[in-house]
């Protein structure tokens, strides 16, 4: 409530000022002495007693301040209460803020008031307000602020909230009393005793607050004499039986459960003790096993004298082990009286911890047994038991003989069993421990912190640790502050004959969480039951107070309708001012209608010109169901004489003040009765002058309709009509715009999710907008675009022609495209495709451009792979014919030249100079390889092979092709890299691309050969357009030399391109290694700048395959003779007489013929004789192959050898010969044409 709305009553003075103060001075004199107690240091001051809460100092000032307020208010009732009432409303508000932290757990340090207040850690803090004392404070302000008002219901609240806070307080008073304070053991603070009696004096003052006579004299005016008085004397009395039977169950309750809960702890306790013990005693049994058995002794007295003998060895070891795995000790070792090992169980090479070497003479001396309690080994920081058995030689006066160790590891056994805990507990654990000097020590592991053993401890002048009071001497139960500082109950007992202690826990919330439970119940029971009884009470009030009210209500009814409709009416103009959505005005005007007019239903209906029928479309009071099911017409019909379809087919209102006898209602008169209607009214909504439908109110009561009503609700319906004329109008305006924005964000979302770069222009040639896949694309802003921003990201040798073709389109308002490069986010140009078409305004006016640009990059750099492989294709082709023609030739010329020098003297002076013919001939077949070679159209020998051994071969000779000046590196793989190659081949690549380095390093430098293992994925596939997916060899070739331009690079693997002067290249070396490279299906990539050097990589795939040896070439044989009868076909008449008279020079007999179908005629004539054919492939008529098939057929199986000048691969191309039929090569010397001769003959 406001603060403002207190205003003063013509009382002067409050009839109960003496209990007031008294109350108040009370509650005063309590926080005082609490917060001179904290200031002084003196906690006897702000609690009850030890072990209980003490008031907190923020508690304490503000029952200070509440004890003035209510002082206050009972000297001066009404002077300065504004100020009074502010004071209140900013304590309320702090103590609502408190409520909501201390609910949460979060306590705030300004609480203490700056007083050092300090609280163990783990335990409930102290000197912060309770939950519960922040709502009882929270009650004080409201009924505070209550107190002050006029009206009668305040005044009677405020009473409430004050004897609830009374009662609030009498109940924990209660629980102090009976020893059961509420909330102890609990996650929230509890509210201290003197808060808790406090709040009884506060609540009662601030309830004869409020007994004022004005105040009675309104209580009675509204109820019957003394009836509320009696009542709440009556349910006060009820209440405090309640509580104290409630309390005294509880205390009862409380006793069995704490009685039973130290049952269980000293039941688990002892079972605990009773368990150590046993076990203790077994481990000495365990040991005095072995001690005191003379065979055992025995053994150990032969083995310490004989350690040799491995039979009485292995029998004594037999026995450690069997008690180790029978026992489950960690080790067993036998020492000698020196503390050496002499014998282990297992082979556990950890030596003796020095606890034990220092024990060992103390127990030899003594020879008892013992046990070695806890300790830590200094090797590997385990924690260990050892039992201690001395072995004696009986035979010699028990001299001992050694020292058996019996080792025992906690964490198998003691750890897990003192960890169990046998019931089910949140809390509940056992501890071990022992006395050390003024230390108590864990020895076991705890459930709540790690890596305690041996490690933590605590000094014994902490009383309140039950540890220390185990090991002090106490036993039995003991309630204390565990190593957590958490209360707990424990039970403490030592373990006989040994220097443990057990101390068996549980934390207090934990074990009496049963109580906390039961609390809550019994109170939640309590408060069911007042509440119940208060219920009771209040309905019998209530009762008496509804006869007196009933003739007040029917007056003050009359008055509510007269101005109901005044309220509705204004509250739908207000709404049509609000509202332009038609439907939403007729719905909230419904609404309205209902709740503010208290109409029983309101509904309005249009007209359905189809039909006739007329359409609920809003309504208030009746769900649209039950609506909709109504038939209602607005035609002349028997169900349109209703009011509704009088209205609307009279265009004024009609009315119906009785239901139940109008006959005119009779189609709807039993649904109405039913729903409760017994009059009705409609209005019509006449729109331009036409009547659309109607507004119809219905209600409860006969003769309801007053003429006052009904002109009102006729203005009522004129003001919606005019609402909806406006909003027809206002409807089309937004049609017209929310298309325009619905094509403006189409088309913004169309062109965002478009993969093309979109861009616009207007008249001036500026561009003036950018979509957001553009802006991603050249990753600059779009105002770093717009105007003539965008050329900055063009390449140079673009830009003009761009702008060219932009002018030119835009000056004849015509479209147009071109591909240009443009750059990328990333510093990278990429190829562009535009196109773009003029734009006009919706009134057919030019308005600019607008066009896309689609990323073709990795389309133009494979077009232009295409080219260059077209290219090559082509020259390729064109070496391949021109080797062909000079295969032929130069096969006339070396034979003729070998033949003539057969038939030379070695000393003929003629015979050097056939050397050099030949010498230049062999150069030329060399060069015809290179061209077959580049062609891909040269056979070659593949087998699988490793790349790094090619390498290792040729090295040496590349280092003699450099030069000194130049350095040679090779890095191999650490792998074999498997290729199916010809190595001869291969080396001819590396030796190709040594030279041409070579000449780029003409100052010398570094050559450097790498090959490694790659793996070529889909991108490089798509970007390079070569080869398929897998795992690949990279050989790379780098030199330093003086590198190349980029018209150079892009040429360099073309035949007979050179930047050599006359004379010293080809320009076929880098052409053939590019043929070989792609005849291995491979891929080469090559890398230059200028006067940086160039880098080759060549890629070839790599397969799986063994490393084989090669083969040792066979030896050359003599050209050997012959007497057999060939038939030879050869078109061409030089090559045709060279290889008739090789082989009529070596005893051969030859038929000649120029074609396939003479040397068909000719075998036919002389097939008896015929033993061989040696045919040409490609000759005129018929060809060599059709040729062989004839004759084949008239002699099957008949031997051949073919010739050509093309590759063997070309020929496989051209024609069907088989893999297995002997073909020989041009150019070949006499020897190869004999030596084929006479191998196919004698097959």
């Amino acid at each position: 409530m406001k603060i403002s709305s207190i205003q003063p009553s013509t009382q002067t003075q409050i009839p109960f000022q003496r209990p007031i103060r008294l109350c108040a001075g009370f509650v005063g004199l309590v926080g005082g002495i609490t917060l001179l107690g904290w200031v002084l240091g003196l906690p006897f001051l702000s609690s009850s007693g030890s072990g209980t809460i003490p008031m907190a100092p923020s508690t304490a000032i503000l029952f200070m301040l509440y004890a003035a307020a209510l002082f206050h208010r009972s000297c001066s009732p009404y002077r300065g209460a504004s100020w009074t009432g502010l004071l209140i409303v900013l304590a309320g508000g702090v103590v609502t803020l408190l409520f909501i932290l201390s609910i949460q757990g979060i306590y705030l340090e300004t609480e203490h008031l700056g007083i050092a207040i300090i609280h163990p850690a783990g335990e409930i803090p102290i000197g912060h307000i309770s939950p519960a004392t922040a709502l009882c404070f929270l009650l004080a302000s409201l009924s505070f602020l209550c107190s002050s008002g006029k009206h009668p219901r305040l005044i009677t609240l405020a009473g409430l909230l004050a004897g609830l806070l009374t009662l609030g307080g009498f109940v924990f008073v209660l629980a102090y009393v009976f020893d059961a304070p509420l909330l102890y053991g609990s996650s929230y603070i509890p509210p201290a005793a003197l808060t808790c009696i406090a709040f009884i004096f506060l609540g009662g003052g601030l309830f004869a607050l409020v007994l004022s006579p004005a105040w009675l004299s309104r209580l009675q005016a509204e109820s019957p004499p003394h009836t509320g008085l009696k009542m709440a004397l009556l349910f006060s009395l009820l209440a405090a039986g309640i509580i104290i039977t409630g309390l005294s169950a509880y205390r009862n309750y409380e006793h069995n459960q704490r009685a039973e809960m130290n049952n269980q702890l000293l039941a688990i306790a002892e079972l605990k003790a009773n368990q150590l013990a046993e076990y203790r005693r077994e481990r000495k049994e365990d040991a005095l096993l072995l001690s005191g058995n003379t065979s055992f002794t025995a053994l150990v007295r032969r083995h310490l004298k004989n350690p040799e003998d491995t039979g009485n060895s292995q029998e004594l070891q037999e026995w450690l082990k069997k008690l180790q795995a029978h026992a489950q000790y960690d080790q067993i070792r036998l020492l000698d009286s020196k503390g050496i090992i002499r014998l282990s169980a297992s082979a556990d090479l950890t030596p003796v911890s020095a606890v034990i070497i220092k024990r060992l003479p103390e127990v030899l001396n003594s020879g008892q047994m013992t046990i070695q309690d806890f300790y830590r080994s200094e090797y590997n920081g385990k924690i260990y038991l050892t039992v201690l058995a001395p072995i004696l030689d009986r035979q010699n006066g028990n001299q001992p003989l050694g020292l058996l160790c019996l080792r025992i590891d906690p964490k198998q056994y003691l750890y897990p069993f003192l960890q169990r805990w046998p019931l089910p507990s949140r809390s509940g654990e056992t501890l071990l421990v022992r006395r050390e000097g003024q230390e108590v020590v864990f020895l076991n592991e705890l459930r709540f912190r790690e890596n305690t053993a041996l490690d933590l401890r605590f000094p014994l002048s902490r009383t309140d640790l039950p540890a220390a009071q185990a090991v002090l001497g106490r036993s039995g139960a003991f309630t204390g502050r565990d190593y957590r500082r958490k209360s707990v109950i424990t039970d403490l007992r030592p373990i006989p004959d040994s220097p443990w202690f057990l101390v068996s826990k549980m934390d207090i919330s934990d074990a009496y969480a049963p109580l906390q439970e039961h609390l809550w119940l019994m109170g939640g029971f309590i408060l069911a039951l007042l509440f119940g009884v208060g219920a009771i009470m209040v309905l019998v009030w209530q009762r008496q107070r509804v006869a007196f009210f009933r003739e007040r209500f029917k007056s003050a009814a009359e008055l509510k309708k007269l101005n109901r409709v005044y309220a509705v009416l204004s509250s739908i103009n207000q709404t049509i001012v609000r509202l332009r959505d038609p439907q939403e005005l007729f719905q909230e005007a419904c609404r309205i209608a209902v709740e503010d007019g208290g109409f029983r239903l309101a509904w309005i209906g249009l007209t359905d010109k189809a039909t006739g029928k007329v359409i609920p479309i809003a309504s208030a009071g009746l769900d649209d169901d039950a609506l909709n099911q109504l038939r209602i017409n607005a035609d002349n019909s028997s169900f349109g004489q209703g009011p509704t379809g009088s209205a609307i087919r009279k265009g004024r209102h009609s009315i119906t003040n009785d239901i139940e006898h109008d006959e005119h209602m009779t189609p709807w008169r039993d649904k109405a009765l039913d729903l409760g209607y017994r009059s009705s009214a409609a209005f019509p909504l006449i729109v331009f002058g036409e009547v659309l439908g109607a507004i119809n109110f219905y209600a409860d009561k006969a003769n309801f309709f007053t003429t006052d009503e009904v002109r009102l609700l006729d203005e009522l319906a004129r003001d919606l009509s005019f609402s909806l004329e406006f909003s027809e109008q206002e409807e089309s305006r937004r049609k017209a715009e929310a298309a325009l924005r619905e094509s403006q964000q189409l088309f913004a979302t169309v062109a965002n999710t478009s993969p093309a770069l979109i861009w616009m222009s207007d008249l001036d040639k500026k561009l003036i907008w950018f979509n957001d896949p553009w802006l991603a694309f050249t990753g600059r802003t779009l105002a770093e675009e717009l105007g003539n921003g965008w050329t900055a990201g063009v390449h140079p040798d673009n830009l003009a022609h761009c702008l060219q073709n932009f002018n030119k389109a835009f000056e004849a308002r015509q479209s147009f495209s071109r591909e240009y490069r443009l750059r990328r986010y990333d510093g990278e140009y990429r190829w562009l495709f535009a196109q773009a078409q003029p734009r006009y305004d919706a009134d057919g006016a030019f308005a600019g451009y607008i066009g896309s640009s689609l990323d073709i990059n990795e389309h133009h750099n494979l077009e232009n792979q295409w080219r260059h492989a077209v290219k090559m294709e082509s020259i390729g082709t064109l070496a391949g014919g021109v080797a062909h023609d000079f295969n032929n030739i130069l096969m006339a010329i070396i034979g003729y030249g070998q033949l003539a020098l057969m038939s030379m003297e070695q000393q003929a002076p003629q015979r050097s100079n056939i050397l050099a013919m030949l010498e230049a001939a062999d150069r030329a077949a060399r060069l015809t390889k290179d061209l077959l070679l580049f062609s891909r159209k040269q056979i070659s020998e593949r087998k699988p092979v490793d790349l790094n051994e090619i390498i290792k071969t040729v090295e040496k000779f590349i280092i003699r092709v450099i030069g000194e000046d130049i350095t040679c590196e090779t890095r191999l793989s650490d792998q074999p890299l498997m290729i199916l190659a010809d190595s001869h081949q291969l080396e001819q690549v590396l030796m190709n691309f040594a030279t041409n380095s070579r000449d780029a390093m003409p100052k010398g430098g570094v050559f450097k050969i790498t090959a490694q293992q790659t793996v070529l994925y889909q991108d490089f596939i798509s970007a390079h357009g070569f080869g398929q997916t897998g795992p690949y060899a990279l050989l790379t070739v780098t030199d330093s030399g003086c590198g190349m331009n980029e018209e150079t690079r892009t040429r360099i693997f073309e035949p007979f391109f050179t930047t050599k002067s006359v004379g010293k290249g080809t320009g076929l070396g880098l052409a053939v290694a590019y043929g070989i490279i792609k005849q291995h299906e491979g891929y080469i990539n090559v890398y230059s700048e200028p006067e940086r050097g160039a880098t080759f990589r060549l890629y070839l795939p790599l397969i799986v395959a063994d490393i084989r040896e090669e083969e040792s070439p066979e030896e050359e044989k003599s050209p050997a003779h012959g007497t057999e009868t060939i038939l030879l076909a050869e078109d061409d008449t030089l090559l045709r007489n060279l290889a008739r008279t090789t082989l009529t020079r070596f005893g051969y007999t030859v038929i000649e013929a120029a074609d396939g179908e003479e040397a068909v005629r000719k075998f036919k004539e002389n097939q008896a004789d015929i033993e061989l054919l040696l045919f040409d492939i490609i000759m005129p008529k018929m060809d060599g192959q059709e040729a062989y098939e004839a004759i084949n057929r008239l002699r099957p199986g008949i031997k051949t050898i073919f010739m050509s000048g093309y590759a063997p691969d070309t020929i496989h191309e051209k024609t069907a010969l088989g893999d297995s039929t002997p073909l020989l090569s041009k150019p070949l010397s006499p020897h190869e044409l004999l030596q084929k001769v006479r191998d196919t003959l004698d097959q």
